[in-house]
């Protein structure tokens, strides 16, 4: 009777806290592309004058933050607890808020602009890095059995978050000033944290579900490593489309400003719908067709990209690879910790770490190889389809067998 009324207080209280785990999902997709959907006002002479190389190195302190804070998890989490680590990354986020903002403030001082921004981008890997590893953790604590669902509704809200940043941006500087676009970001973000507060959404379950998996020691398996190479590789994509899209649409395609930052918009907009559609048919369909058929869509996407010299079809493009884009990466996770439950914690979080390291050498080689004109950003998008192919072999390889006979396999 009393283990009864334990577990349905349980089932009370992660539905509360299910909303809040979304809502600071939502801020930290802002957060994450904040930067990028201004990349046009820092990088243009007349108020930043950041140069390719700059605006790629950029990302490098986030990817270094993010990886450190996500392999160092578990230590990190058997030190300070989960309920430390939340906070720590809320904090973090305010502190990447706090330097963007001063940034604007450089303007005609390349070198202080930059080191701003450099010291942003460090908060805010170590923000995402150790913000959306505890709502990974938690989520699949609370919802062991629902995790496919559940964790594609919680990157939903990261989409629409990241969706909002460049419509955010862009009425800022219609309407106001760029840091009206920074204000309200912060805004959402103490809110979230207080909700956080008040109902206790970072502390974890006090005890593990009935029949759950203890978590093992071991090493993680060689399919874990391939399921986190493969979130690696589809890193690189998301890094091209989010981060540079809007300087090649811009810059080397020649279309508006304005269709540029509604095509990434638009992007982050159906990387959401996607999200949404998977968290509903994932319910009735086996989460391993989703997964085989997102590359696919992702593979046609940048070729039309690639291909595309109209500008009426930016946004269509836009939108094709944002849903073929949007469910790859929660599912990554909640398959991999299905096929490798014991497992799951680290896998939770050596993925942000991967999917961080794929958008670092994006982000930054793409700069590198733009500077020294090795490649042009048409040629580095092209070379972005033998990723998306490279993704469809592994997603595929990974799920020919269903999570429960790969694991008897393993056990016999």
């Amino acid at each position: 009777m009393r283990q009864a009324s334990a577990q349905k207080i349980m089932n009370t209280s992660r539905w509360v806290r299910l909303p809040v785990f979304y809502a600071c999902a939502f801020v930290q997709g802002i957060c994450l592309i904040l930067l990028p959907a201004s990349s046009f006002l820092f990088k243009s002479a007349a108020h930043h004058g950041l140069t390719d190389q700059q605006y790629g190195n950029l990302f490098l302190p986030m990817i270094l933050s993010a990886s450190a804070a996500t392999l160092a998890f578990a230590a990190l989490d058997i030190r300070w607890g989960k309920r430390r680590l939340f906070r720590a990354g809320f904090v973090s986020n305010l502190l990447f808020l706090l330097l963007s903002g001063a940034a604007f403030f450089t303007e005609k001082s390349n070198g202080l602009t930059f080191g701003l921004l450099f010291g942003a981008n460090f908060f805010l890997g170590l923000g995402f890095g150790l913000f959306v590893t505890v709502l990974n953790v938690l989520t699949v604590a609370y919802f062991p059995e629902k995790r496919d669902t559940v964790l594609t509704g919680l990157h939903s809200f990261l989409g629409i978050g990241a969706a909002a940043a460049p419509v955010m941006v862009e009425n800022a500087l219609r309407y106001s000033s760029w840091l009206a676009a920074v204000a309200a970001a912060l805004g959402i973000l103490l809110f979230s944290g207080a909700a956080s507060w008040f109902t206790h959404a970072s502390t974890p379950p006090e005890s593990a579900a009935e029949g759950e998996t203890p978590l093992s020691m071991g090493p993680v398996p060689a399919g874990g490593m391939l399921f986190l190479v493969t979130v690696f590789i589809y890193g690189i994509i998301e890094s091209l489309i989010g981060n540079w899209s809007v300087i090649f649409l811009n810059q080397d395609r020649g279309f508006s400003i304005e269709t540029a930052s509604l095509a990434l918009s638009f992007f982050w907009l159906f990387m959401t719908v996607g999200r949404i559609l998977a968290t509903l048919v994932s319910v009735q369909l086996d989460a391993r067709h989703l997964y085989r058929f997102s590359p696919v869509v992702i593979f046609a996407g940048l070729l039309g990209l690639v291909l595309n010299d109209k500008e009426t079809l930016a946004v269509a493009i836009a939108m094709t690879v944002g849903f073929g884009c949007s469910y790859f990466f929660p599912l990554s996770i909640s398959l991999s910790t299905q096929y490798f439950d014991a497992w799951r914690e680290r896998l939770a979080a050596y993925a942000v770490t991967a999917l961080m390291l794929g958008v670092g050498v994006g982000s930054s080689l793409t700069g590198v190889l733009r500077d020294r004109g090795v490649m042009t950003l048409g040629q580095i998008f092209g070379t972005s389809l033998l990723c998306a192919g490279a993704i469809g072999v592994l997603a595929w390889k990974l799920t020919i067998k269903p999570p429960h006979a790969a694991a008897e396999n393993r056990e016999a």
